[in-house]
C-alpha cells in the first residue's frame, strides 16, 4: 500500500491510502512500525499454520516436514496462537 502525505489546513497532516475510498488518515490513526510489523507477522502464522494443519490432516509431524521445521516449532505456534493441532 503506498501511502502519501498531504498537509492541510488543519494541526495535523494526512496520510492518503491507496485503498478505494482514497479516504485521508490521521497521522493519530497510523500504527507504529513495530506494531504494524507484529499484527502482520501474527496474521501470516495463524494462516501458514492452519493452512500446515489442513494439508496435513492435523498430523503435527507431517505439518513440520511440509514446512521444513521441527514439531516443536509448530507446537510452539499452535500454542501461540491458541490453535487446536
Amino acid at each position: 500500500m503506498e501511502n502519501n502525505l498531504v498537509f492541510s489546513t488543519g494541526a495535523e497532516p494526512h496520510f492518503h491510502g491507496d485503498d478505494a475510498a482514497n479516504e485521508p488518515v490521521s497521522v493519530s490513526q497510523v500504527r507504529s512500525l513495530r506494531k504494524a510489523r507484529r499484527d502482520a507477522i501474527n496474521r501470516f502464522e495463524v494462516e501458514y499454520i492452519r493452512d500446515l494443519l489442513q494439508r496435513s490432516e492435523g498430523n503435527v509431524t507431517r505439518a513440520a516436514a511440509i514446512a521444513d521445521v521441527s514439531r516443536q516449532v509448530i507446537h510452539k505456534l499452535i500454542a501461540k496462537h491458541r490453535l487446536s493441532g
